[in-house]
């Protein structure tokens, strides 16, 4: 209907359809949503999006099966209607939004299996280089080295259209010779439209007017780095999809050491999920408390909200298990800590919610809420690792712990190595919280975190000015 809200967000809503949809076998690649009534008035809401929902993308078909505009969202928020509904050329079918996967293959063996996980791999590797090299380490130590002009522009633009708001600020705030207007109105215009804290510096840079209005007639549709973090998010389902085939496929065929190997190789956010659900069922609860470290630590800036209240959850789980006891022997301080998950905005609070109902015969109107089941890579401040893998080098040299943390972290380096390198730790909106420089005289230091918030924090090891050394850990209290 129209007269409520059909799908309101919250968080960042699972892209619907995909861009393939006018391709000549197109037809089920479009979303199949249908609305019950034609958008007839602008009072009306088929899909409301919050601030954070903007980059949802939705292809959707041309008509109906009945030539009605019953499948595009025509009456939501204008200006995603705009930048982020597209209209394929095909009309429903009876066989729109077949899987993709469905009956192409019977095994993770099979050579349309194979060949489809590689390309999909390849895309997102291919995707990833694409963005790292926007967010290089390398330029924005151009920009405050003062490089030449021209040096720092030609190198810009190579990494263009994918500079990421980090390298563009930096490069428009930090230089100590500033850039030249005409430098600045090529780099900007290769990679618009600009995100708004970027528009918002040089709309005070004080271009000449010429320059202005060449930049803000470029300021319409979706950038560059926009539609590729997409394309990426999207390859990255479709990959968690085929391993998903795989661990079923495995565990039906009472193969389970195939696919525990896949799910523990595996660096997506729900696999680890599941994984320590699998070391619970089978009473191995210290696998399932590494396990649900690496939740902590898989969990990308959005799911670290999440992270949090899942480990704490399933710590709760385990400490019954442990005591032969179920969720009907909860103790006073772990009911008190189910209803706080439960009153949180996050997947676990389902979970939560779910416990109450079937051990205090509660009952909760459940609100609509989408979860991103897509992980995307974040790009972590400073990141200019060669690898898509969560690789770490020189990680002999260093180590953090605990991990959780609560009260102080300890990390230890090779002091013969390292003295004088510098550590500097981010929080997850990439805002630096600490900063040290490491002596000789001992090989560890002690970092108090009691200002510090629950989540996950990055850290870097900078040795001239090069990062030799990243990691993240995460703090509970």
């Amino acid at each position: 209907t129209h007269s409520v809200t059909a799908w309101a967000t919250f968080g960042n809503l699972v892209q619907q359809g995909d861009n393939r949809c006018n391709d000549p076998d197109g037809d089920k690649y479009a979303a199949g949503n249908e609305w019950k009534n034609l958008c007839t008035g602008s009072s009306e809401i088929d899909i409301k999006l919050d601030a954070y929902a903007s980059d949802f993308w939705y292809y959707a078909h041309l008509l109906d099966q009945f030539s009605l505009l019953t499948v595009k969202p025509l009456c939501s928020t204008p200006s995603w209607e705009q930048n982020y509904l597209y209209g394929c050329d095909f009309p429903k079918t009876s066989t729109s939004c077949a899987s993709e996967n469905s009956n192409s293959f019977t095994s993770p063996g099979d050579v349309v299996f194979t060949t489809r996980m590689t390309e999909l791999t390849n895309a997102v590797n291919n995707g990833n280089s694409l963005l790292r090299n926007g967010d290089s380490q390398l330029l924005t130590d151009m920009v405050t080295s003062d490089a030449a002009a021209g040096q720092l522009k030609n190198s810009l633009i190579t990494a263009s259209p994918y500079l990421s708001d980090r390298v563009m600020i930096s490069a428009l705030t930090e230089k100590p010779t500033p850039l030249p207007a005409g430098h600045v109105k090529e780099v900007v215009i290769a990679n618009s439209p600009v995100t708004e804290p970027v528009m918002d510096i040089v709309n005070n840079l004080g271009l000449p007017p010429g320059i202005k209005k060449q930049i803000d007639a470029v300021q319409v549709g979706v950038s560059a780095r926009e539609k590729l973090e997409k394309e990426i998010a999207y390859n990255e389902a479709q990959i968690n999809q085929l391993n998903n085939f795989a661990v079923d496929y495995y565990y039906t065929n009472g193969d389970s050491t195939q696919a525990m190997s896949i799910l523990n190789t595996s660096d997506n956010y729900e696999d680890k999920k599941l994984l320590s659900e699998i070391y619970l069922s089978d009473n191995d609860f210290a696998a399932c408390a590494d396990a649900l470290v690496e939740v902590l630590n898989t969990a990308e800036s959005e799911k670290v909200e999440d992270a949090v209240a899942y480990y704490e959850y399933m710590t709760i789980l385990i400490n019954l298990a442990e005591q032969n006891k179920t969720i009907f022997e909860l103790t006073q301080e772990q009911e008190q800590a189910i209803r706080t998950i439960a009153s949180g905005n996050t997947a676990t609070a389902f979970s939560a919610l779910a416990v109450l109902e079937t051990v205090f015969d509660e009952q909760f109107e459940y609100p609509v809420l989408k979860f991103n089941t897509a992980t995307v890579r974040s790009l972590k401040v400073n990141n200019n690792t060669l690898s898509t893998n969560n690789v770490y080098y020189n990680s002999n040299e260093f180590n953090l712990y605990p991990n959780p943390a609560s009260d102080n972290i300890v990390f230890e380096y090779n002091a013969s190595n390292y003295a004088g390198s510098i550590i500097e730790i981010y929080d997850n909106i990439s805002r630096k919280v600490f900063e040290h420089t490491l002596t000789g005289n001992d090989n560890k230091i002690v970092i108090k975190t009691k200002e510090l918030e629950n989540g996950v924090y990055h850290y870097v090891v900078k040795d001239n000015n090069v990062i030799v050394y990243q990691n993240q850990f995460v703090i509970i209290k």
